[in-house]
Formats: C-alpha cells, structure tokens, sequence
C-alpha cells in the first residue's frame, strides 16, 4: 500500500467536507416549427387597417355648427309660441267660465254686430237705431226658434221685436215701426198690414264680437271695457285685430241684463251703420212681398 493510502487522520482533525453535485441548467423546449402554409393563411385572413378619416376643414365645422344653431333658434321660438298660445288658451277659458262675463257679452252682442254709435241714454236713440237694437238682440238671443217657416223668411209680431228692445235698454218705449235698411240687399221689411217684420229664416251676418277685457262694479252699476273684433273662421292661425275699443254701462235687473250707455270713443251721433248683411235669397223674397 502506499504511503498516503496507509496515512491514518490525526486525532482531532475534521473529516473533508462532501462535495455537493453540480446542477444541470434547465433545458428550454422551442414549439415546433409551424409549417410554411400556416403563413399564407395568415396573409390571406388578415384585416386590413382602418383608413384614417380626412380631417374636416374648420369652415365646414363652422357651418354646421350655423346651421345647427339656427334649427335649434327655430325651435325655441316654436316652444315659447305654443306657451304663449296655452297661456292665452287657459286665459280665455278662465273668463269663458265667469258667469257675469258670458251674460254680459250676450248682452252687448246685438249692439256690436250693428256697430252702433255712443249714447248717454237709451231714451237718446232714434226709432230707427232703437228697432235695430231690438231685432238683433231678437235675432242673437234665438228668438226665431219660435217662429219656424218654410221659406226663408219668418213673420215677427212687431210688438214682439219692441218688447225685445225694451228688455235690453230697460226702457218702455212704442216707436214707430218702419222697414229698417240703408240699400236694397240689406233691409228688414215692415208688413204694415200685418203689423209685423219679415226676418230672416236663417241669418247670416257678418259683424263685430266683443271681447270684454275687464268690468267693475259700483252700486250695482257695471263698467264694461270690450274690444270689437271682426269675426273670422275658428281655424285661423293668429287672433282677430281690434278694431275698437268701447265702454259699456250696464245693470241687472233679476237675471236680465240692461245697457245704460254706450261709449265708442266717437261723437254721439244718429246711427248710421247698415245691419249685418243677409242672405241673398232672403232679400229677393222680401222684395216680393
């Protein structure tokens, strides 16, 4: 044996350290390579890029946004319109439902489609205006409900027509009965023999409506303000203009209304104005008679 092999440790010396085994680096597995194919499928399947937009030219911008602001302008104007047309709507309604209101537009009605003239008194009025009066306040309030014809026109008592007139002024007045009329297409023919008037079966006049904007009150005395407006169809877009403004007294007498005076911002004068205008026909039947 040999020298070192026969070489016994001293004793207390350590024994050599054992040596620790050596690692290995892990070894990276690669995927298999694709086949050539698989290239041309990806070619052939592959999306092409979105083409960026062209930018829009600031004066294009421009321009819708103009264009824009005046639909949005037309708009708005339409909206506050329509408010205003239901605030005037509710308004109306609003009046529509006074009681008072609604007496006293029927009761100044007659006056307003003659378009008769200021007076301070009812006694003030001619024969003529007065008999006026008094067949339109007739016509307005259905009074020829009560007389039904077979021709176009109706036979009315003239104390009829006279007791018309006197509920309306509040008077007791007996003119005298005339045919009343300015020319030979707008007339009421007064029968002497049959001491009566031939009317209209079926009237058709075209004249003022008051509107009554306000009244008051005082000892039991009314002050009336109401606008004339022509009459036009209920379809038309926009209001009727006013075409006079004027002041009525009135009192209640029970549940009739009476005029006192009438203020039409004009000279009192003898009325002058011709009736709403009839029919055709029933002006040829009257000159018959």
């Amino acid at each position: 044996m040999s020298e070192q092999e026969n070489r016994k440790p001293a004793a207390g010396a350590k024994k050599p350290a054992a040596k620790k085994p050596v690692q290995r680096p892990a070894v990276r597995k690669t995927a298999p390579k694709q086949p050539e194919h698989g290239k041309l499928y990806d070619v052939l399947n592959a999306q092409p890029k979105p083409e960026e937009a062209p930018q829009t030219p600031v004066r294009n911008v421009m321009l819708r946004n103009a264009v824009t602001g005046m639909i949005l302008t037309v708009l708005s104007c339409i909206g506050i319109w329509s408010l205003v047309q239901q605030g005037r709507n509710y308004y109306q309604q609003k009046r529509a439902e006074d009681p008072y209101q609604s007496a006293m537009t029927q009761c100044i009605l007659p006056l307003a489609v003659m378009d008769a003239h200021s007076f301070a008194s009812p006694d003030d009025l001619s024969d003529e205006a007065f008999l006026t009066a008094a067949i339109w306040a007739f016509i307005t309030d259905g009074g020829l409900a009560d007389y039904p014809s077979e021709t176009d026109l109706c036979t009315v008592p003239a104390k009829t027509i006279i007791a018309a007139g006197n509920a309306r002024f509040g008077t007791n007045r007996t003119p005298t009965c005339q045919t009343i009329g300015f020319t030979d297409s707008i007339r009421f023919y007064f029968d002497a023999e049959q001491k009566a008037y031939l009317l209209p079966s079926d009237p058709k006049y075209f004249g003022y409506l008051p509107d009554i904007t306000s009244y008051t009150e005082k000892d039991g005395i009314y002050t009336v303000h109401a606008s004339y407006r022509p009459e036009q169809p209920s379809w038309y877009p926009s209001e009727a203009p006013i075409v006079r403004e004027t002041i009525y007294t009135l009192t209640q007498s029970g549940s009739t209304w009476q005029i006192l005076s009438l203020d039409t911002g004009e000279p009192e004068a003898e009325s002058t104005a011709e009736p709403a205008e009839t029919t055709t026909a029933t002006t040829k039947k009257a000159t018959k008679n």
